[in-house]
């Protein structure tokens, strides 16, 4: 118990006062389902602008159709647009579009390096 952050009473009844671990995290969750939602800032449209254009160029990498480009952008931008990222989530997705991008890059260097050395 001194390891915990919360720590929470169930009121039950004195004649047994025991709930099961399962039960007593329903009634948690359900609780936790009642209270008012936090309020959090959400990404301004120039950072969602920043991550459009950041897998706009993605797409430029991994040689995605022409033709499919526009209405995977419009896919993307439904998608994200209904999630209402934060800052902190459109950044946690550029740092993994970045990540994608430097693995694929270290992949095509690696097959220059082995078609200028004669390896393959």
């Amino acid at each position: 118990m001194r390891q915990c952050d919360v720590i929470c009473t169930i009121p039950t009844s004195p004649e047994y006062p025991i709930v099961n671990i399962s039960h007593a995290v329903g009634i948690v969750c359900y609780e936790l389902a009642h209270l008012p939602r936090g309020d959090y800032i959400t990404a301004s449209r120039r950072e969602m602008d920043a991550l459009y254009d950041h897998i706009d160029e993605f797409l430029d990498l991994v040689d995605h159709h022409e033709y499919k480009r526009a209405n995977t952008l419009t896919m993307m931008r439904r998608i994200f647009g209904r999630t209402l990222l934060t800052g902190r989530e459109v950044s946690t997705l550029h740092g993994l579009i970045r990540r994608a991008e430097w693995h694929i890059n270290e992949g095509k260097e690696s097959e220059r390096d082995d078609s200028a050395t004669g390896l393959e």
